[in-house]
């Protein structure tokens, strides 16, 4: 390839972990693993692996090039069965429930989280959604999917989990889910008397198909 991407060379942990260079470990066979999801719900659909010329064809044509073990050659997915894997940027919904997750399990916060494929009426990229039967429901939508995000979502489930009515005031809720929400985002729970046995635990939602 005349205008190849090229990679630079690792130095240190530094320049890898926290740098804006591209500095992939190839193995001393020269491949390195690729794990194929698929982007919408994360099921994996394939270990591949990738050589430099691979991987910077994927780079540069946005489809999937892997390195063939057994023919020794370069294989472009789908180029003679016409069932291209296209590459995409993770969808921000489920970026966020990974990041959410991910702190949950490192710190042992006890909520279920679970990711939805779609919200009614939803239009707003990355939305969180906190329910508890009883409980005053809230939804909050635009959160940036990082582990910031994440953090402030598992401090403000906390706190609706310790409200007896799921009431949360606007000061009292981390910053960014102060001014994520929207008209009707709040839902007061139904009258009537309180079910018998304690609520469950607030569940965090998160649409993993979500509109940019």
């Amino acid at each position: 390839m005349s205008t190849a991407l090229r990679f630079a060379a690792r130095h240190t942990i530094e320049q890898v972990e926290e740098g804006l260079d591209l500095a992939p470990k190839f193995g001393p066979d020269g491949l390195l693993p690729c794990i194929t999801t698929d982007a919408t719900s994360g099921e994996v659909l394939m270990l591949g692996w990738m050589n430099t010329e691979a991987l910077q064809r994927t780079l540069a044509t946005r489809e999937a090039h892997d390195w063939s073990r057994s023919r020794q050659v370069l294989w472009h997915k789908g180029g003679t069965s016409g069932l291209v894997q296209r590459v995409v940027e993770p969808r921000p919904g489920r970026a966020l429930f990974e990041a959410i997750e991910n702190i949950a399990l490192r710190d042992d916060r006890r909520f279920p989280i679970r990711p939805v494929e779609y919200m009614g009426g939803c239009r707003r990229h990355c939305t969180v959604a906190l329910q508890a039967t009883g409980k005053t429901t809230y939804m909050f939508g635009d959160l940036p999917a990082d582990d910031e995000s994440a953090e402030q979502v598992l401090v403000c489930a906390a706190l609706h989990q310790a409200s007896t009515d799921g009431f949360m005031a606007r000061d009292a809720r981390p910053e960014r889910l102060r001014v994520g929400s929207w008209p009707g985002c709040r839902r007061p729970p139904p009258h009537g008397d309180p079910p018998a046995e304690p609520p469950p635990a607030e569940s965090a939602r998160f649409p993993a198909s979500l509109r940019n």
